[in-house]
């Protein structure tokens, strides 16, 4: 237990707010102090796990905001895509997604009505200008500079993420799926600090099932419609691991 009186100087805290090697409980105490400048530290600390950067969402300051906004936004390196997080401009794109059956099928359903994707987007944009509840981003294929596609990470609930909204149209790269998958796990498990995911896949949804256990996610149970999946943070980036010495080995 961290005891601030122990503490000859301040900026021994400091260290420990910036030292990688502090482990997550000594962080989440020094959060807890509501110390702008520590809790900005922090902030950047890789070893700062969903909990704690919970916390420091939930501090008023500006200083705290802006290193989380440098985390969220500081997404991992990838080859032939990039991504973004959707903006109001993209909602005709993503209804054209949406609506698509080629693309759709295995989706939720969406309204008729176009306006109400973007009605749903700028809501997106507001409920998370404080506290991220979710990420919708928007993938670019950088060959020719065109969207071709998009993926959510959503139903954040303590240590676990869930993803889907998973559509790449005909404008994907050849490794798109492969560079996606390596973007989720590395982002949601390095920069937003979950510890697992645990999500759903129609069962009629063969490839997507069948890419989802060469992964190592493990199905944790099913209905009549779903395979329910769960994958651990250890295991996820292994695999993302293994996915970019493939893709490296093709690329060179």
């Amino acid at each position: 237990m961290i005891d601030v009186k122990n503490f000859k100087m301040t900026h021994e805290i400091f260290r420990k707010a910036n030292n990688p090697l502090t482990n997550k409980d000594e962080l989440l105490e020094i959060a807890k102090l509501n110390d702008n400048i520590l809790s900005a530290a922090i902030a950047f600390n890789v070893n700062a796990d969903r909990e704690i950067l919970s916390t420091l969402e939930k501090i008023n300051s500006p200083e705290v905001r802006r290193n989380l906004a440098t985390r969220y936004g500081n997404y991992p390196n990838l080859y032939t895509i990039e991504v973004r997080e959707v903006t109001e401009g993209d909602s005709s794109y993503v209804y054209s997604l949406r609506t698509d059956i080629s693309y759709s099928k295995y989706i939720s359903k969406v309204s008729s009505e176009p306006e109400q994707q973007r009605s749903y987007i700028n809501n997106y944009i507001k409920e998370n200008q404080l506290v991220r509840s979710s990420f919708y981003f928007i993938i670019k294929n950088i060959e020719n500079n065109k969207r071709c596609g998009t993926v959510r990470l959503y139903n954040f609930r303590d240590d676990s993420f869930e993803w889907g909204s998973w559509i790449l149209d005909s404008n994907k790269t050849r490794f798109a799926a492969m560079e996606t998958a390596i973007f989720v796990y590395e982002f949601a498990f390095n920069n937003l600090g979950f510890s697992k995911s645990e999500f759903e896949v129609n069962k009629e949804n063969e490839k997507v099932v069948s890419y989802h256990l060469k992964s190592g996610a493990k199905v944790i149970s099913e209905d009549s419609e779903n395979l329910y999946f769960r994958i651990t943070k250890d295991e996820a980036l292994s695999f993302t691991a293994t996915l970019r010495n493939r893709l490296e080995s093709k690329m060179h």
